[in-house]
């Protein structure tokens, strides 16, 4: 009987170290687990983040890249014609922009703001002016035009220093 005995106090005895040591590694593994997600976490929000960063400067690349060639384009075209015909200005630049121009610094999207909205007004005017139906030559549009022509210089010029 004490062999019996014995033997069972051995198995529980045995169990129980088992029991225990299983809780303890447990612990342990739970632990190392959970700062292993951590790590992990931390290590992919900062990759996402400097991926957000990344696409961020390509934008704004793009961004002052459309604004330059357009603005150059609609300095040219303002100036060409004055008298004879009106071409409306080109907007794509300002639509391709929209929503993004928080990317820009607050002085470049001030600028910019100015000179679209200018922009818009002349392509108003122009797209209204008939020589035959206003009996004029248009000389209130060539002042719009040659102001807006030196507006959208200096919107050039912020564009280049600032890029």
């Amino acid at each position: 009987m004490a062999a019996v005995l014995s033997t069972i106090l051995a198995l529980l005895s045995g169990l129980l170290g088992a029991v225990i040591g299983g809780l303890i590694a447990g612990r342990y593994s739970k632990e190392g687990s959970l700062e292993g997600a951590r790590i992990a976490t931390a290590h992919a929000e900062d990759l996402f983040q400097k991926e957000r960063e990344l696409r961020q400067g390509e934008r704004r690349a793009q961004i002052y890249r459309a604004f330059l060639d357009e603005m150059r384009l609609n300095t040219q075209n303002v100036g060409e014609r004055l008298g004879a015909s009106y071409v409306r200005l080109l907007t794509g630049a300002w639509l391709f922009a929209q929503g993004d121009l928080r990317l820009l610094s607050t002085e470049t999207a001030r600028k910019l703001t100015g000179v679209y909205g200018r922009i818009q007004q002349f392509n108003d005017g122009a797209a209204k002016w008939d020589p035959i139906i206003t009996g004029s030559t248009g000389g209130v549009i060539d002042n719009e035009a040659r102001s807006l022509k030196q507006l959208m210089q200096e919107g050039i010029e912020t564009l280049e220093k600032e890029h």
